[in-house]
């Protein structure tokens, strides 16, 4: 084995060395990724559901207080005339 090989060798294993530590670092980040991505759906899904009860909460106490402005209307013209 002359210079020349023994240096195109080790050029080649320290350059697949090189290239597999940056797919390994790459692959790992895109699978943090991917859990990252499927836990932010989950809650997501989750908190439409929150979202969708406090919606028809908030529905049914702005019907209460439409009632209670048209009774307190009811009242007050009621006083006007008393007066």
């Amino acid at each position: 084995m002359t210079w020349e090989i023994l240096c195109g060798l080790i050029t080649l294993v320290t350059f697949m060395l090189a290239v597999g530590g940056v797919l390994v670092k790459l692959i790992r980040t895109l699978a943090m990724l991917e859990s990252a991505v499927r836990e932010l759906k989950e809650f997501i899904t989750r908190q439409s559901g929150k979202n969708e009860y406090f919606y028809k909460e908030l529905s049914r106490i702005d019907k209460q207080i439409a009632a209670l402005e048209e009774k307190l209307r009811f009242v007050r013209c009621f006083d006007d005339l008393s007066v």
